[in-house]
């Protein structure tokens, strides 16, 4: 039996289909900022976030989740500023 969570959907059309790609990317990058992973995760949303960002407003009007790619950005370059050089110190300290 085949689970309806792995199952490919093929959608006619096409501005639909880029718009359940950019929620997808969104929702993963909406995750990554929320998690940071020692500042990995940060810096993967806050590219996330300008990457959907300027394929939204390349779209005219026709994409949503510009608000949704304006929090990865946001939240993610926090993240990378407080996180990346706080795990770079702690691996730093470990080593002496």
């Amino acid at each position: 039996m085949r689970s309806w969570r792995k199952a490919k959907f093929k959608i006619a059309d096409p501005e639909l289909a880029l718009q359940v790609q950019v929620s997808k990317t969104l929702g993963l990058g909406f995750a990554l900022s929320i998690t940071g992973i020692f500042g990995i995760g940060s810096l993967v949303a806050l590219m996330i976030g300008l990457k959907t960002r300027r394929i939204i407003n390349n779209s005219e009007g026709r994409l949503s989740g510009s608000r949704m790619a304006l929090w990865c950005i946001i939240a993610g370059a926090l993240g990378s500023l407080i996180l990346i050089p706080l795990t770079v110190a702690m691996i730093l300290k470990q080593l002496k």
